[in-house]
């Protein structure tokens, strides 16, 4: 849980892959989190772009992008690592993840996370 009473807010959909992605992460840090379906208008209003998912911190801060989201929680909360401590591994996980919306891992961080994982 994060050190403070005020949740981390998600703004996606159920069916994005890249909203799923940053849902996985979240969940798997165990963030105090709620999730709300985007309105778009609102999501271009507050940054500029009608894209999703969108996270409001605790601070009220708001990040944009799956990838630039969960790299922002990741330097927040380090323990436990989404990636792989190899850069290379790391950046081919999170490609792979955003085509897929599935992580795949050598090190399976996210695994238990997400549950089973169909083998290729």
């Amino acid at each position: 849980m994060n050190a403070t009473e005020r949740p981390y807010t998600l703004y996606g959909c159920e069916v994005s892959c890249f909203t799923a992605k940053v849902r996985v992460a979240m969940r798997y840090k165990r963030l105090f989190m709620e999730e709300k379906r985007a309105e778009l208008p609102k999501i271009l209003k507050r940054t500029g772009l009608a894209c999703i998912p969108v996270v409001t911190t605790p601070e009220e801060e708001v990040w944009q992008d799956s990838s630039e989201i969960i790299d922002r929680l990741e330097a927040r909360h380090p323990s436990p690592l989404l990636y792989p401590e190899s850069p290379l591994i790391a950046r081919s996980v999170d490609s792979h993840s955003a085509s897929r919306a599935v992580l795949r891992s050598p090190s399976r961080h996210l695994a238990s996370a997400i549950g089973s994982i169909p083998q290729s």
